[in-house]
């Protein structure tokens, strides 16, 4: 997927799920551009949420005799309405589930922190019994009408849109409905690979493809609901995406480039990159009473502070080596004390010279050159979310400013009063974190016990007397050890020096088109009739066209602008090196891509990887990094704003939703 059409997805994801539980509550605008073209692309990966929302194999017959919205040339009845919730609030729960995923690592309970993000306070009761936490002063509503409330929004949106395409004349083609069709044969295949293998296991899996739809999809969905409801938001992103390119080619076509020049200073952030360098000490209350980790904060922020104090960067950088030096002749020194107390007689005085004399030896000025020469080569470079760090480097990112909680009257002053660092400036910022550990006590051993038994001979002739056998019985000793979970702080302070602050990103993307296959033979075929033609990029387009029922490539999503070590930053491995060299009109071959996806399943997070083949087309040089995001933020503003003007305003009928279990 093209870098465009992934921010633009990203924006709408954020848009819709960066609520606060203190929510204001009312109908949220919905802003952002790509929210349709977002989920017409990604029709055919079904994300399946089984059992998040209590949902049973009904006929669905009721919600659909009722209408819960109709426009002028379509209607949404209760049964849509419920897939459209459904799929929202599944979408949402996916959202926080990754968010929270890495939480697993530590032992945490992900779905607690995940039903808390959501506003779920007891997972076994329904949506519509339990109540959304609101902003004081709101009006109280459940979290199913919350949830409503948002797809509300997102219905509207999609209505808004299919009614314009309508008066443009835009129309779903055979091509849109054959894509349709394909995405229920992909689900359909998930549902006969998932219940044979429950079955292999001895386990009921859904007796149907309906009663799957319906548990994953709202009660009583079926397909012919899901099948309307994608035809609608296949609609909705035609219209959307020829919308989108028009607000783009207005910015493009803007000599005075005053629409992407306004994003940039909305979302400084974003954009503004800075060079530092840092130094973090860092000291744990793990094992330490109070008052030793009070001892080892008080040391570190000392050190900090003198660091901070030194003036320029080859004094930043000589000190940060006396450091580094100095952790090292500790780190020796620990492991090596015993031997040199007993080469000196165990003379703790000797042993200290001597220990002096090699490092006096050793951490020569070569050494120290040769080890540290690439201590300070290289700066950070990124635009930072770090408030205290942002605010000293960019200064008008402070963020009392940028809530616009602070006391200034006027939008100059936010840059006049708050002065940012310059070149050279040293400083220092505390963080202190805590979470959970793992700690096991102490195993406790208990001694073997020996036990003495009499017992009387009951095989004993009754005229003979009674005899007794004394029997000694030894237990082995046994030993237990258990675990606590305690919370375990971390103080850091971290020392920055500034070098180049306030630029931005200027490097020049690469445009590219490309096509990946799930299989190297038909990568192979693929390139073999592609290599027949031009080579270049309209060829690739055509080709996947021509052949795509025959040898059906995972993805093809057009050429869209690439960064050099974009791809590597989303974990996409294998292209970055053949685009840092690539020249207009060549092709790659076929190209193996590794992709790596991170899942979370019983608290355990798993990275898995996945290889596909491509055929990458170089077609030219795009825009410059930083103009390449600003112009798509900068045109899903401007779709927002027409969206603003031109939004249907539609009163939902409720009374469908009462058949929606959630």
């Amino acid at each position: 997927m093209g870098k465009g059409n992934r921010s633009r997805i990203e924006r709408a994801m954020n848009d819709s799920v960066s609520v606060s539980k203190d929510v204001q509550v009312k109908k949220n605008k919905v802003s952002g551009a790509g929210i349709f073209v977002a989920v017409a692309a990604i029709l055919v990966v079904v994300a399946l949420l089984i059992g998040a929302i209590g949902v049973v194999n009904d006929s669905g017959w009721f919600a659909r005799s009722q209408t819960a919205i109709k426009t002028e040339n379509f209607k949404v009845d209760g049964s849509m309405m419920n897939y459209f919730f459904t799929t929202q609030f599944n979408n949402y729960y996916q959202y926080y589930n990754q968010m929270y995923s890495q939480l697993a690592s530590s032992g945490l309970d992900v779905s607690s922190y995940v039903y808390q993000a959501m506003g779920i306070t007891d997972p076994s009761k329904s949506l519509k019994e339990q109540d959304m936490k609101v902003a004081e002063g709101a009006e109280q509503i459940t979290v199913f009408d919350f949830y409503m409330n948002l797809t509300e929004d997102y219905v509207t949106r999609m209505l808004t849109y299919c009614e314009f395409a309508v008066k443009e004349g835009i129309a779903l083609t055979d091509e849109d409905y054959a894509e349709i069709d394909h995405t229920f044969e992909e689900m359909e295949a998930t549902y006969k690979s998932q219940k044979a293998m429950y079955e292999q296991f001895g386990m009921a899996y859904y007796s149907s493809f309906s009663a799957y739809l319906a548990a994953n999809y709202g009660t009583g969905v079926k397909e012919r609901d899901i099948r309307n409801c994608l035809e609608l938001v296949n609609l909705a992103a035609k219209f959307e995406e020829k919308l989108t390119d028009e607000k783009k080619q207005e910015i493009i076509g803007d000599k005075t480039n005053a629409a992407v020049e306004e994003f940039v200073k909305e979302n400084p952030s974003a954009f503004l990159m800075a060079d530092y360098y840092s130094y973090a000490f860092s000291v744990s209350s793990k094992g330490k009473t109070d008052a030793e980790f009070e001892a080892d904060k008080k040391e570190i922020l000392e050190k900090a502070k003198k660091l901070s104090e030194v003036v320029g960067k080859d004094a930043y950088k000589a000190a940060v080596i006396d450091l580094l030096i100095e952790a090292e002749k500790e780190s020796f020194r620990e492991k090596n004390w015993e031997q040199y107390l007993k080469m000196n007689d165990n003379d703790e005085a000797k042993a200290n010279k001597a220990l002096e004399e090699y490092f006096e030896k050793t951490y020569t000025e070569k050494y120290k050159n040769d080890k540290f020469e690439d201590t300070l080569t290289e700066g950070y470079k990124y635009p930072t979310t770090h408030t205290d760090l942002s605010k000293w480097v960019f200064g008008y990112e402070a963020t009392a400013c940028k809530d616009k909680t602070c006391s200034h009257t006027k939008e100059e002053d936010h840059e006049k009063d708050v002065v940012a660092a310059k070149p050279g400036d040293i400083t220092y910022f505390e963080n202190t974190s805590t979470k959970e550990e793992t700690v096991k006590k102490e195993e406790t051993t208990t001694a073997g016990t020996t036990a003495e038994e009499t017992t009387t001979d009951a095989a004993a002739p009754a005229s003979e007397e009674t005899t007794t056998k004394e029997e000694t019985t030894t237990k082995a000793p046994t030993s237990s050890s258990t675990s606590d979970k305690v919370k375990v702080t971390t103080y850091t302070v971290t020392v920055y020096l500034l070098e180049k602050a306030a630029y931005r990103n200027t490097e020049i993307t690469k445009h590219f088109g490309y096509v990946m296959f799930a299989s190297k033979a038909d990568a192979e075929k693929f390139y073999a009739e592609f290599q027949k033609g031009e080579m270049n990029k309209d060829t690739l387009v055509e080709l996947v066209e021509k052949l795509h029922e025959e040898i059906k490539p995972f993805a093809y999503d057009g050429a869209e602008d690439y960064m050099p070590g974009d791809l590597q930053d989303q974990k996409v491995d294998g292209a970055d090196k053949w685009l840092e060299t690539a020249k207009a009109g060549t092709c790659s071959g076929v190209v193996e891509l590794t992709y790596t996806t991170t899942t979370t399943a019983n608290n355990k997070t798993e990275e898995k990887k996945t290889t596909y083949y491509s055929i990458l087309v170089y077609d030219q040089d795009g825009y410059e990094a930083w103009y390449c995001d600003a112009l798509e933020g900068a045109t899903g503003d401007a779709v927002s704003d027409w969206y603003e003007e031109n939004a249907l305003k539609l009163t939902f009928n409720e009374k469908p939703y009462r058949f929606i279990n959630a």
